[in-house]
């Protein structure tokens, strides 16, 4: 299941055009060979167009009685039987978000798990704030300027000669962005004890630390850079620490979450100034 959520958040991102260079070329290198991927591409944009045509409201209630009927049809007790499941057409006018009754199986579990990923899920909830389905929607990996910085790293070459420590951080950068979050842990950590004032090095460290789910490690690092006010990168560093209190799921995870989104929401400073209003709106 997490795998095909990660392909999900995926489609999202394609289709809101936020993939760019090697991500975008490999999916859209996928797309022309991927029929089923195409098939799940074309259903979220119904979702989206769906979405816009219908409103917040009206969408909460088309998912539910959508989940309801798939429900009620035997769905979700067929889910691993890979047999096509027939949905029954309704008479009355259909939004494009609803008309998936033909698609394959795994075509309406991509739907229901799309829609969950991009944060509807608190939505049955009975009202309650769902952070994990706000993180969801609104979480990212960094890459605002983690290419800017290894540029600026690799200027003039690979910087062993003359220093050794910007080598092992665009090492560590490398592996951050090839999604080894793991090998970037060891070199930024390493970085970080060798010179705790290297600001780059703890913001990567708490950012890799947020990917491995190790939320309480993770704000632990960034605390400590986003109260570094010239620090050039403080906005990603508050931005990311609002993120790593979600992940802590308990009461006290949550009001710091909600006030450190209040924070960014109230700088215009802050290029996550949209970003945290769009979550708050959400909680």
């Amino acid at each position: 299941m997490n795998e095909e959520l990660s392909k999900l958040e995926m489609i999202e991102r394609y289709v809101n055009g936020d993939l760019v260079n090697d991500e975008l070329s490999d999916f859209e290198e996928q797309l022309k060979t991927d029929s089923s991927l195409r098939d799940e591409v074309e259903i979220f944009r119904d979702i989206t167009a769906g979405a816009e045509e219908l409103g917040k409201e009206e969408l909460a209630k088309e998912i539910k009685s959508t989940h309801q009927e798939l429900k009620n049809e035997g769905f979700f007790e067929n889910i691993t039987t890979k047999e096509p499941i027939q949905i029954k057409p309704e008479n009355k006018n259909q939004s494009r978000i609803r008309n998936i009754q033909n698609r394959r199986w795994w075509s309406i579990a991509a739907t229901i798990a799309l829609l969950l990923v991009s944060g509807y899920i608190y939505f049955f909830n009975s009202g309650n704030p769902n952070y994990e389905g706000v993180f969801a929607q609104v979480y990212q990996p960094e890459n605002k300027v983690i290419n800017t910085i290894l540029d600026d790293l690799l200027s003039s070459g690979m910087a062993a000669v003359d220093d050794p420590s910007a080598d092992s951080l665009a090492i560590a950068l490398k592996f951050y962005k090839m999604n080894e979050h793991g090998e970037a842990q060891k070199y930024l950590t390493d970085l970080v004890q060798r010179d705790p004032k290297d600001h780059v090095a703890r913001l990567y460290l708490g950012l890799a630390l947020l990917q491995q789910a190790e939320y309480t490690k993770a704000s632990q690092h960034l605390k400590a850079i986003s109260q570094i006010e010239s620090f050039r990168h403080k906005d990603i560093a508050d931005w990311y620490l609002a993120l790593s209190y979600m992940g802590f799921n308990s009461e006290e995870g949550w009001s710091l979450a909600k006030k450190q989104l209040k924070i960014i929401a109230n700088d215009p400073k802050s290029s996550y100034q949209k970003d945290a209003e769009g979550a708050l709106t959400m909680l």
